[in-house]
């Protein structure tokens, strides 16, 4: 049967099939009720403009999860992220205020700026 995103948790790692590409990155099948989606910024430690620099369709490709939003699309990652409490680490940042300082990790720079990840208020 097909998992359904409730039983999902951030950080599980499946081996999933790219279905196609876009330009706000690759559709993975995990066998889950619902494709997942792994942008751009999450394929590899380092800028991709393009998905179809990094994968193609039909391609078997390791992921993370990496969100489970209660509607929308599931996100996957292609760079291993650990384990959280936090099933959409984006909806912690709601509360923040323009002000609000936040500890990051670099994860790489590139022309356009600078990518980081950065812990969700609370932890997680």
């Amino acid at each position: 049967g097909e998992l359904k995103l409730q039983d999902l948790a951030v950080g599980q790692r499946f081996v999933g099939t790219v279905t196609s590409l876009a330009a706000v990155g690759a559709f993975v099948d995990i066998g889950a009720e619902r494709r997942g989606l792994v942008r751009p910024a999450r394929m590899a430690c380092r800028f991709v403009e393009r998905p179809d620099e990094v994968v193609s369709p039909g391609q078997r490709v390791d992921v993370w999860v990496y969100r489970v939003p209660d509607n929308g699309t599931l996100g996957l990652s292609m760079v291993e992220c650990p384990p959280s409490p936090l099933r959409d680490p984006v909806v912690a940042f709601r509360a923040a205020l323009d002000s609000d300082w936040f500890q990051a990790r670099v994860r790489f720079r590139h022309t356009s700026g600078v990518y980081v990840d950065v812990e969700a208020p609370g932890g997680g």
